[in-house]
């Protein structure tokens, strides 16, 4: 055969018979062509093409008429015999089979109908590493319903390189539906997590049962190349990756916030981030697997907040493609090179925080300073250091100061706390020094001043010259409903998860700090409970491991007090309205 390019020139002749063509033969092997209904002795054009279409011979003669193919592929000329026939039996490379032919007669300008080289299959090269699976297994299989799910075609690795192959004769144009399993189906691949993170590489799915491959292209290319268990490529090893968690919207100030996830059982610490200049926007670099999935939540103040993106999951987001619509929807990413995750608390879209106001009240407990001042102002660089410009009321006179001041949502706002006109003003440099945290704009030697970040229904509760919180020697505690336990009143009611004020949550661990006897004789505060189980500061992380006895529920003085596992409150979370709570002074 000699090469042409796919231009066809006829030449001159007379009509004749109709071209009649058969193709026989399959891939790999020797293909029968005949041909009849030629020219004796004329010239033959063999034309391919990878689809039929509408084509048509571009110049000389027979320049209009249709070849009924796509985009042409090679053409090469040969003579008909003396009989008007002609009989080859080339052997058709595998990049060819499938491939359609006609058979054009240059004297007549007529052609045969197109035919299929190899038939109607193809060859098909499996490819998949393994080497990233974490699997342990003897044998790799691909199958799919062409095999009816059977662990007929088994893989080979015959270098050793990891990269298991098997080729397969599949249906030429058809889109072939697969997926590898290891060990006769002792286990088997789970992309459910790559599609629902976005990916694209196991479309028939139906996002929490199976995950299934496609091959839709194999009529143009004759081999895949997967790894086990994902979509893409194998890891490239660890890798840093940035995150920013903007918590301007998040509606409270936190003081630490974490990105917790099952990679880490879970644990709150493993993922913390910091956000120095305390302008609400949290940033932390952490090592990932590339190639890998993350899949985590943002949560603030351990445990005590954390991010519910399950209503715009709902609504369509998918930001949190790890959901179930109603009881939890956690983030996702993929690793990769060079990755920056930038989101906002609470929310898939990014927070706005906007010109809104922010109402923001500050508490200051004086009742451990030896001040009975006659004003508390909070004065900071945005009101030019002015003492009045923020001050304080003590109403109640019970030492603590209090008062709501607006600022720009998101603003950080400096300040320090000072008395009766800058007579006295409190000097945290000491506790930065020696590892505290409440006043980060420091020298730590001549100044420190607080600093929060503005947020619409912030409290923010101080004590005066001190990063840590006030307990007033001798609490005055109420002998018929309270404990007095270092300072501090604690009290147990039927209040929901609700404290009086001046007082809040306490903590379960205090009442191992009592005596056992310490509510005996005690009521409850206000109403009784309905719900034996204590609510308290630390169930978001701790669930609930304290409970009353027979007298729970019904009025008092109680006869025994909440005990370590009492009426079977162990890991519980129990939020009735009248639940059971423990309330401490603040």
């Amino acid at each position: 055969m000699r090469a042409l390019i796919p231009v066809l020139l006829a030449l001159p002749g007379l009509a004749s018979a109709q071209v009649t063509a058969s193709v026989d033969g399959e891939c790999g092997g020797p293909i029968s062509m005949e041909v009849s209904g030629l020219t004796p002795g004329g010239i033959v054009h063999v034309v391919t093409a990878d689809e039929l279409g509408d084509n048509t011979v571009p110049t000389g003669v027979c320049a209009g008429t249709d070849l009924g193919l796509g985009r042409l592929g090679t053409s090469v000329s040969m003579t008909a015999s003396p009989e008007g026939t002609l009989s080859v039996a080339p052997t058709i490379p595998d990049v060819a089979c499938g491939r359609n032919v006609i058979f054009f007669d240059a004297a007549t300008c007529t052609r045969s109908d197109p035919a299929r080289m190899g038939g109607d299959q193809r060859n098909v090269t499996f490819n998949v590493d393994m080497g990233c699976s974490g699997e342990d297994f003897t044998d790799v299989f691909v199958t799919g319903p062409w095999a009816d799910w059977t662990d007929e075609f088994n893989m080979t690795d015959p270098d050793g390189d990891g990269v298991y192959s098997r080729t397969i004769s599949v249906a030429r144009d058809a889109a072939v539906e697969y997926k590898y399993m290891l060990d006769s189906w002792a286990s088997q691949e789970d992309l459910i997590d790559d599609m629902i993170a976005g990916r694209d590489c196991a479309p028939i799915t139906d996002y929490y049962s199976f995950a299934n491959r496609l091959a839709d292209d194999i009529g143009a290319n004759q081999s895949t190349n997967d790894a086990y268990g994902k979509c893409g490529t194998c890891g490239g090893g660890p890798v840093d990756v940035d995150f920013t968690v903007d918590m301007r919207c998040a509606g409270f100030a936190p003081s630490n916030v974490a990105l917790p996830g099952p990679d880490v059982g879970w644990d709150y610490w493993a993922r913390s981030l910091t956000d120095d200049d305390g302008d609400g926007i949290w940033n932390g670099t952490f090592a990932a697997e590339s190639g890998e999935y993350l899949e985590f939540k943002i949560a603030a103040d351990e445990w005590a907040y954390q991010e519910d993106l399950i209503d715009d999951m709902v609504y369509g987001a998918e930001c949190a493609p790890v959901t179930d619509y109603f009881s939890f929807a956690n983030r996702l990413v993929l690793i990769e090179e060079g990755l920056e995750v930038d989101i906002s608390y609470g929310s898939c879209e990014a927070c706005d925080p906007g010109d809104v106001p922010a109402l923001v009240t500050f508490e200051v407990d004086l009742r451990c300073s030896d001040f009975s001042p006659y004003a508390v102002g909070l004065p900071g660089p945005d009101v030019g250091w002015d003492f009045w410009a923020r001050t304080l009321t003590d109403d109640d006179g019970d030492g603590i100061w209090t008062g709501a001041f607006e600022f720009d949502a998101g603003a950080a706002v400096e300040y320090t706390i000072a008395l009766d006109e800058w007579s006295a003003q409190e000097a945290l440099a000491d506790d930065m020094a020696y590892g505290a945290e409440c006043a980060p704009v420091t020298d730590y030697f001549s100044f420190a001043n607080r600093l929060i970040s503005a947020t619409d229904g912030l409290v923010v509760s101080n004590t005066y010259d001190s990063c840590d919180d006030c307990v007033p020697a001798g609490a005055d505690c109420d002998p018929a409903t309270e404990v007095e336990l270092d300072g501090r009143c604690y009290y147990i009611d039927g209040s929901g998860g609700a404290c009086d004020p001046g007082y809040e949550l306490a903590p379960q661990s205090a009442f191992a700090l009592m005596a056992p006897d310490a509510f005996v004789g005690k009521n409850y505060k206000n109403r009784v409970s309905d719900n034996c189980c204590v609510w308290h500061r630390d169930q978001d992380a701790e669930r609930q491991d304290y409970g009353m006895g027979a007298e729970c529920n019904a009025p008092g003085p109680f006869t025994a007090g909440p005990v370590l596992g009492g009426a079977g409150c162990t890991d519980a979370l129990n939020l009735n309205p009248s639940q059971l709570t423990f309330c401490m002074s603040m």
